[in-house]
């Protein structure tokens, strides 16, 4: 689904897309879950019942490699296309596909499913969508971030000359003013790259790091555009990824006030090739 929306765009996978396909196509074992008695497909493991089966495939280019088993037996039988017309339904499944599977199979199966399916849907969401899932999931693995005492603390980069009553503010937290981020590494990366500018000239524009939650946060005044996101945990995000993606916010911010400030526009079209070409 990916490669056939990027072709139809006029460009290839990006490099990330492109080492989850060769992995793909590394792996020719595919296993799919099924529910004899409601004859249903199986997508997600909270839905195994001990009325389920596998059948495993090994594929491959090449027909006579085509194989099938079912559950967790050795026997394997050739994969074959047979075109006949339609015989009507039956109720009883063929002995060979009913076999006995183990519970251990059975999860994996499914949990291989499972995976699949949340990618297919965030091929289909939008990024903003995607974005807020992701962060869902990090939320539901770190219930208790925001609640000790370091996580009070809310680090925002700001200029001396920048008024307090103008530095934002997070319900729970305690501010602190930072000239500069150079004790964050990810940050420190991408400032040599000269990937972290911002219009910090315009008054309510600003970026801060939460560490605790592990979330980096751009604002800028009037602007309902996404501006937060975390990195770690199940999202599988870089802090670098998380920066860049606070930034692009700001910056298309910035771009809605401002539609024809050519050198932030410069500077959003460059970090957005960083963030399709390279890896960090």
């Amino acid at each position: 689904m990916a490669i056939n929306k990027r072709a139809a765009s006029g460009h290839e996978l990006t490099k990330k897309q492109k080492e989850k396909y060769d992995i793909w196509l590394a792996s020719n074992v595919q296993r799919l879950v099924f529910n004899k008695k409601r004859r249903c497909y199986v997508s997600e493991s909270r839905q195994i019942t001990k009325d389920c089966i596998v059948l495993q495939l090994e594929l491959s280019e090449t027909p006579a490699d085509l194989l099938l088993s079912s559950g967790s037996s050795d026997k394997k039988f050739q994969l074959v296309l047979l075109k006949h017309d339609a015989i009507g339904s039956t109720s009883k499944l063929p002995d060979v596909l009913d076999q006995p599977v183990s519970e251990e199979i059975l999860l994996i199966a499914a949990a291989e499913q499972t995976k699949e399916d949340e990618q297919d849907q965030q091929e289909d969401l939008g990024e903003d969508q995607v974005h807020e899932l992701e962060d869902e999931k990090f939320a539901a693995e770190y219930p208790n971030a925001g609640h000790d005492d370091e996580s009070h603390t809310f680090m925002v980069l700001a200029d001396s000359d920048d008024e307090d009553d103008d530095i934002p503010e997070i319900p729970g937290t305690q501010t602190t003013r930072m000239k500069t981020f150079h004790l964050r590494d990810a940050w420190v990366r991408l400032e040599k790259l000269n990937l972290t500018e911002m219009p910090r000239h315009v008054k309510g524009c600003f970026i801060g790091c939460h560490q605790t939650s592990r979330q980096w946060q751009g604002f800028y005044p009037g602007s309902k555009i996404t501006m937060s996101c975390v990195w770690g945990g199940k999202t599988k995000r870089t802090e670098e990824e998380a920066i860049l993606r606070a930034i692009r916010g700001v910056l298309e911010s910035h771009l809605h006030a401002q539609p024809k400030d050519k050198l932030w526009a410069k500077q959003l079209a460059k970090l957005k090739e960083a963030e399709a070409t390279q890896s960090f």
